[in-house]
């Protein structure tokens, strides 16, 4: 099945410090073991039709499972949701324990509470969540890629909105940082997912006795300030672009986009 690697963004590091400080760290290391049940649910049913991921990613906004895969819109489907309907059966099968072995009860509830939380913010419709990838992948049946995103985003930024405001109306009562938190978890995570980034690999090549990584991005965007952010020391960067249609249209590398910037700095 492969192994997957485990990254903790400086972001969760210190929220870990943070939950220790307020006495939330029980319910932090709970809520993480929660995600990783999650994404490993994930992990697993992409295996089974042939998928490979690379790591799970820990931050502020929870826990992401990360790899170069191009999903079909069905298996995409049932991969999404994977991570809920296995927190669902888990509460399922807690919920029916507490019948058999009460005594129990004080020592799983949360446990079981994070499952229950976990699933149902997760199978709301708002894109990057898994029930937002679901109704992605619909509206991509009716209509063009990039309208679909448009829908999703648009969709994902009005929940902004709407927490927020309940937020700022829950300080004059009793605030609710949950409200904060989840307004700011979709913000971070619509900001990261641009939709414009379909597919990406990795070859390798010879360059001056030296072996060079080339990362190849298939895009459906030649804005230069938006493919820039992937350029990186670390590999030699190539892009794809391509319509709606996914028929190749143009390739930029990263001497030509490098040469754009400079050209658009000169004119500015």
């Amino acid at each position: 099945m492969g192994k997957l690697k485990f990254q903790f963004e400086p972001i969760y590091l210190i929220f870990i410090f943070i939950s220790a400080y307020f006495g939330w760290l029980e319910e932090l290391i709970i809520y993480s073991a929660v995600l990783l049940i999650h994404e490993y649910a994930h992990f697993f049913v992409a295996y089974l039709y042939g998928y490979s991921f690379e790591k799970i990613t820990f931050s502020f906004h929870g826990a992401q499972i990360k790899g170069n895969n191009y999903f079909s819109r069905k298996h995409d489907i049932i991969i999404s949701l994977a991570g809920p309907f296995t927190n669902i059966i888990l509460v399922v099968i807690f919920m029916a324990l507490w019948w058999v072995f009460p005594e129990i009860y004080f020592h799983t509830v949360l446990f079981v509470n994070a499952n229950l939380y976990i699933a149902i913010f997760n199978l709301f419709p708002i894109f990057p969540l898994d029930a937002g990838r679901v109704v992605l992948n619909l509206l991509k049946n009716k209509t063009s890629k990039s309208k679909a995103y448009k829908i999703m985003k648009i969709i994902s930024y009005i929940s902004v909105v709407l927490f927020s405001g309940l937020f700022f109306y829950s300080a004059f009562h009793s605030i609710n940082l949950n409200l904060f938190f989840i307004s700011l978890f979709i913000f971070l995570a619509i900001s990261e997912n641009s939709g414009e980034i379909y597919k990406e690999y990795s070859s390798f090549s010879i360059n001056k006795n030296k072996v060079l990584e080339v990362k190849t991005f298939i895009v459906q965007t030649n804005n230069i300030y938006k493919l820039v952010k992937y350029l990186t020391p670390k590999y030699y960067c190539q892009f794809i672009l391509v319509d709606e249609n996914n028929k190749v249209i143009n390739k930029i590398s990263q001497n030509d986009l490098v040469h754009a910037i400079e050209g658009a700095q000169k004119q500015s």
